[in-house]
């Protein structure tokens, strides 16, 4: 067995050369990469390859063999032979590849299916992760697996299909190989900093706008005060000249007149003609 991927799909040697992909009747746990296996299954036939479908697959006692040397590619070369037109060799389908790229999307990480978008020469090159852990975004990686060809469906009754483009099996999370970690200024941090920014500037709008309320309301307070302290001094010089007008007329001319009456009141007896004056005068 040379590789398998979203436990359902596996990639064997017949051991004279010939990859042959298997997919099985039902997902489940696969044997590990390099095992001796017996595949067992409906042969079907593409334009490009053999494939064994609704397979039974038995582990059997592995003699050894030799390992696989990977061979290096280029997503550029691969995909494009710079006139646009896709060259994918067919025979590269299910041998052990080495691809370098940058890191990109993972996709429901952690499932049987997970894949991640790795970058390679411009080309973005799917990557079968599984279960493996995946690199972290924006790290630079060299991911070492099977080349699996991607076909459209084969019309029916046609027996031909058109390559459209090709994927990668890590083996195991060994074939994952970190070469450099991302960098510290992603676009995912100048995202987060503009955010902050952003946060920031509406709290400072809101400060602004608190802080303008509360002086309103400071201000009218103090308007406020003062007008009942403007309010409360004109009514003390009100009371003020007041007494004062009352003090300097009114109350002298009530002391004469308690004077004139106090003096009819003594005279009264002895003269009631000079007591009928001091009367009419009070």
């Amino acid at each position: 067995m040379i590789a398998s991927w979203r436990d359902k799909y596996m990639f064997v040697n017949t051991g004279q050369n010939r990859n042959v992909l298997v997919r099985l009747r039902k997902e489940g746990p696969m044997p590990p990469a390099g095992s001796l296996v017996t595949a067992v299954g409906f042969l079907s036939k593409t334009t490009f390859y053999a494939r064994l479908d609704n397979a039974l697959v038995r582990k059997d006692a592995d003699p050894g063999s030799a390992v696989e040397t990977p061979t290096d590619i280029s997503a550029r070369e691969t995909l494009s032979d710079g006139n646009a037109k896709t060259r994918i060799n067919p025979d590269l389908n299910g041998k052990l590849v080495r691809v370098r790229g940058t890191a990109h999307t993972v996709y429901r990480a952690g499932a049987p299916d997970a894949r991640m978008d790795l970058e390679c020469d411009g080309f973005v090159v799917p990557v079968e992760i599984g279960h493996c852990t995946p690199p972290a975004p924006g790290s630079v990686a060299e991911i070492t697996g099977a080349f699996i060809m991607e076909t459209e469906s084969e019309y029916e009754g046609l027996g031909f299909s058109r390559i459209r483009g090709f994927s990668v099996a890590p083996r195991g999370q060994s074939d994952i190989r970190i070469i450099a970690a991302p960098p510290w200024w992603t676009p995912g941090k100048f995202l987060t900093v503009i955010g902050v920014l952003f946060l920031i500037i509406g709290a400072i709008l809101v400060w602004n706008v608190s802080l303008k309320r509360v002086s309103d309301r400071k201000s009218r307070e103090l308007l406020k005060e003062q007008q009942a302290h403007l309010e409360s001094r004109l009514r003390v010089d009100e009371r003020t000249k007041l007494a004062v007008e009352l003090h300097d007329s009114l109350a002298q001319n009530l002391t004469g007149v308690s004077l004139e009456i106090d003096t009819a009141a003594k005279v009264l007896d002895e003269s009631p003609a000079s007591t009928k004056t001091h009367l009419t005068v009070a």
